[in-house]
């Protein structure tokens, strides 16, 4: 995102999300509001027109939409590798 580097604080927040291959962790400002919505209610990205593999779809709850994002293209492969060497799970 182009933010300098900074050490944690126990004051961070954290959003953790599963992808189909490892959870992530990721640091967020705040959270403004928990959403629940119906399956049925997703709107493909195909059926969007959209040739974005990051993007799985998106949900209209008529004061905005929501993208729902495939966590499995949040990083790249080579980062993904480098992650897990990192993390001794190479």
């Amino acid at each position: 995102w182009g933010l300098p580097d900074r050490p944690l604080a126990l004051s961070d927040q954290l959003l953790i999300a599963c992808g189909t291959r490892r959870r992530y962790a990721l640091l967020i400002d705040c959270v403004i509001d928990v959403v629940y919505y119906d399956t049925a209610a997703v709107v493909t990205a195909e059926s969007l027109a959209v040739d974005n593999d990051s993007l799985r779809g998106a949900v209209s709850l008529g004061d905005g939409i929501i993208f729902i994002h495939n966590l499995d293209y949040f990083l790249s492969l080579d980062t993904e590798r480098d992650l897990d060497k990192a993390l001794g799970h190479v």
